[in-house]
């Protein structure tokens, strides 16, 4: 067991593993800097300022605040990009371990975005539920 961890963690620095953590930052990295320019200019077209010194304070709490939430929205949008790829790796493991063996197929983007979702949102509804059974619904 101990031989099998360190085997899959020595297969987290080879280039296949490298390759789909760089797609998946670059991913990111796009989306949210997408989705930052799209709700700030958002924000600022329904507001209107009239002197130049509030217009200034209203972009600069508009941009902080994105920050902040963007912030927040970076792993769980790490997540399920990371996770539109796992086929690739899983394919990649698979012919690593057992080159022999029949090959797998991938699963459908969306399918493999839904998991995504479902896989990264688990934790959360397990503190939920520990929590008490009226906060699960």
């Amino acid at each position: 067991m101990f031989q099998d961890a360190l085997d899959s963690f020595s297969d987290v620095f080879s280039p296949p593993f490298r390759r789909l953590m760089a797609k998946s930052f670059v991913l990111t990295a796009a989306v949210l800097v997408l989705a930052w320019f799209g709700l700030d200019r958002l924000a600022l077209s329904l507001v209107h300022a009239g002197p130049p010194w509030l217009a200034t304070a209203i972009s600069l709490v508009v941009g902080l605040g994105l920050l902040a939430g963007l912030m927040l929205l970076a792993a769980p949008v790490s997540s399920l990009l990371a996770g539109l790829f796992f086929d690739e790796i899983a394919a990649h493991v698979e012919r690593e371990i057992d080159p022999e063996g029949p090959e797998g197929r991938p699963a459908p983007a969306l399918e493999a975005a839904l998991f995504a979702l479902r896989r990264r949102n688990r934790p959360y509804r397990e503190r939920l539920r520990a929590r008490g059974p009226l906060l699960c619904y």
